[in-house]
């Protein structure tokens, strides 16, 4: 089981009570990521080796990313981030499961390489509404 750094106890006690209610469903997580030597960290090996533990971490609980992009500066606010990541999880048991699942190990050990600071916020799924 990986440890899991900076958690917020009551937000990750709201999660683990949704996933064991009737009323689990998908959940959206905004990753914010700050790396060790900011987006230059994007291109060495060790960075390829997280995004590899972060698919085979996903596969296993079964969510996705649905977008990433590097973050080229702050236009408002002072919060240093280096990437966003947009994942999906088909329930909110499944974000939990992260912690024990089969590579969360390996996981846990190539993201404290790159990941400096991490924020995650949790949101309802991602929804394209059409305006008229």
């Amino acid at each position: 089981m990986a440890e899991v750094p900076n958690i917020n106890p009551q937000a990750f006690d709201k999660v683990s009570k949704i996933a064991s209610s009737s009323d689990d469903r998908p959940v959206f997580m905004l990753n914010l990521n700050t790396y060790f030597h900011g987006q230059s960290t994007m291109s060495s090996d060790a960075y390829k080796d997280y995004n590899a533990a972060v698919d085979a971490i996903l596969r296993e609980v079964e969510g996705k990313i649905l977008w990433r992009s590097p973050v080229y500066g702050q236009p408002v606010g002072k919060q240093i981030v280096d990437e966003v990541l947009a994942i999906w999880y088909p329930s909110h048991q499944a974000f939990v499961n992260i912690k024990d699942a089969p590579s969360s190990a390996r996981f846990a050990e190539a993201k404290n390489k790159v990941v400096k600071y991490a924020i995650i916020h949790r949101s309802d799924p991602y929804i394209v509404e059409r305006v008229p």
